[in-house]
């Protein structure tokens, strides 16, 4: 894979625009970007590597635990310096992020805002790395693990094989969106009974979607959801035959996993729906239902959204009252 080598030079600016603080104010939070300790090893003279090696660093034990490597040696961390992913990754995101500053600034306001909601985060240390993994965000105990090498851009080469509606979300934008939709869903997990519903789902994806909108500086409904412009427009279009399709077709109290899938997941469609809504129908009509419910409960907190006792419970959709015409 060829290492894309222009960049807009304003894409950092343009993703953290909203970072202004005008709304509320608190302090950022550190990320070590420990993608460059790594993509150094292999270029160490062999005190310097030990010296690494003898720091005892949680962040870096964390790392190598996510790669299956539960113990660091010389040998390992080599490897590891000088895999594919490391070489080809490293120096793209050094390029589309030179300073981890906006992005810190990012995490201090879902951290602070979350604090003021009262909701507990759970996260003592963040690094930003890079890794060939597919997954995005991993938690490690106390330690939360940013794989930068998954928001490079829409633009960036080395997603060209991917579909399009997944390299959508590989954006320096939807960053700040994933960073708080990890922190809250790894500190209220989504809890199942015997056997939930595609409603339950809706409903506590709705909820993570209302708490994104409260932790994101500058947030919109479209970001938080995961939609374009475009597809947010054909949503509120036709909601109203989007949630006839779900009730009438007695899709709400589906339990089957692959049919849940095929409406909460992002994906071309969401065709069990209409072949022509955007994937993720269910998450949008899950935060409409939120939306309906807050306005008749204004009292109620994030976490009580967050908690089983409203995504699994038997009232919440006739206590919301939702019904578009």
């Amino acid at each position: 894979m060829n290492a894309l080598r222009f960049m807009f030079p304003l894409l950092l600016m343009s993703a953290f625009a909203g970072c202004s603080g005008d709304k509320e104010s608190y302090p950022p939070q550190n990320i070590t970007a420990l993608y460059d300790d790594i993509a150094q090893y292999a270029s160490l003279d062999s005190a310097g590597r030990a010296a690494i090696l003898s720091d005892d660093s949680l962040l870096l034990h964390d790392y190598m635990a996510v790669l299956d490597c539960p113990h660091i040696t010389d040998s390992l961390m080599l490897m590891v310096s000088r895999s594919k992913p490391v070489e080809v990754f490293t120096p793209d995101v050094q390029r589309v992020y030179p300073s981890l500053d906006s992005l810190e600034m990012h995490l201090g306001y879902i951290c602070g805002a979350a604090a003021k909601r009262g909701l507990n985060l759970n996260m003592d240390r963040y690094a930003a790395v890079v890794w060939g993994r597919p997954q995005s965000v991993v938690f490690v105990d106390s330690t939360m693990l940013i794989a930068l090498n998954h928001y490079l851009g829409a633009d960036y080469e080395g997603y060209a094989g991917m579909p399009a509606f997944r390299v959508g979300c590989k954006t320096p934008q939807n960053l700040p969106y994933d960073m708080a939709e990890s922190l809250v869903a790894n500190a209220y997990p989504f809890e199942t009974n015997q056997s939930p519903t595609l409603l339950s789902h809706m409903l506590y994806d709705g909820a993570v979607i209302a708490a994104k909108l409260e932790l994101v500086d500058g947030a919109t409904p479209g970001g938080a959801m995961g939609l374009s412009p475009e597809q947010l427009k054909w949503f509120d279009d036709n909601e109203a035959k989007v949630w006839r399709a779900l009730a009438a077709g007695r899709l709400l109290y589906e339990t089957s996993g692959f049919k849940i899938d095929r409406i909460m997941l992002p994906a071309p469609s969401t065709d069990l729906v209409n072949p022509n809504a955007p994937g993720r129908a269910g998450r949008y009509v899950g935060y409409r239902i939120v939306q309906a419910y807050r306005k008749r409960h204004p009292e109620a907190t994030l976490e009580q959204l967050l908690s089983p006792s409203f995504y699994n419970g038997d009232n919440t959709l006739s206590e919301a009252g939702y019904n578009p015409r």
